[in-house]
């Protein structure tokens, strides 16, 4: 996995703080930094509600972790929250605490009461890890897709040698080629190949192929009359 462009200026994000406390030091110390912040006092069930008008690009959340309402959250925290930087804010060391932050997805933390020289490692770390998380995710999808894909790879190669008598090297290049000038993946072009009524591997080769040699394996009754 490439470690793609790390985040290391904050400038124009934006910072929902959850919590019911008094943060006015932490606001202080993020507007330093150029982010813009909205502290939400209410309860965390609150936050799902909140997803729609969040930006991917610009929006963290920062949940404070000591109360039952992100305990609430964590247990059924919206899918929807994890597509947004999430730290959590915590007094102690609590493992029931640092469980409801891990089960929110929080890739970093901020101890309070509030220390200047923490908040900048805190955004480093929990931003760019959230960011290499989802690239990684991203990564996971894209190949599971494509190996699903090879059984479509595989079928359509057998269609080739069949159809025109290549090997399978020859019909696998010549797949490839067709797949470059569709400007499309191997696996979605083999896959749209071989899912064609027209094609011999539809529903499975073996299959096709074996109600074809039957067909023209059985007597004519118009011989059977002469």
């Amino acid at each position: 996995m490439s470690d793609g462009r790390l985040t290391q200026n904050f400038a124009n994000l934006h910072a929902t703080i959850v919590t019911a406390s008094d943060v006015g030091s932490l606001i202080a110390i993020l507007g330093r930094l150029g982010i813009r912040c909205t502290q939400l006092p209410g309860a965390g069930g609150t936050v799902p509600a909140l997803v729609p008008l969040l930006r991917r690009d610009q929006d963290i959340l920062i949940i404070d972790c000591d109360t039952e309402a992100a305990a609430e959250l964590s247990g059924g925290a919206s899918p929807a929250i994890a597509a947004f930087p999430i730290i959590g804010l915590l007094t102690g060391e609590s493992p029931s605490r640092l469980r409801t932050m891990m089960r929110l997805g929080a890739t970093a933390l901020i101890r309070y009461p509030v220390h200047g020289a923490t908040i900048y490692p805190a955004l480093y770390i929990g931003i760019n890890a959230h960011r290499r998380r989802h690239q990684a995710e991203a990564e996971i999808q894209q190949l599971e897709r494509r190996r699903r894909g090879r059984r479509h790879i595989f079928k359509a190669i057998l269609q080739r040698m069949y159809e025109g008598g290549l090997t399978d090297d020859e019909a696998y290049e010549a797949l490839r080629r067709e797949a470059t000038q569709a400007r499309q993946s191997i696996e979605d072009y083999c896959e749209s190949s071989v899912l064609s009524p027209q094609s011999y591997v539809f529903g499975g080769s073996l299959q096709t192929l074996q109600d074809q040699s039957n067909r023209s394996a059985a007597p004519n009754p118009q011989d059977s009359r002469q």
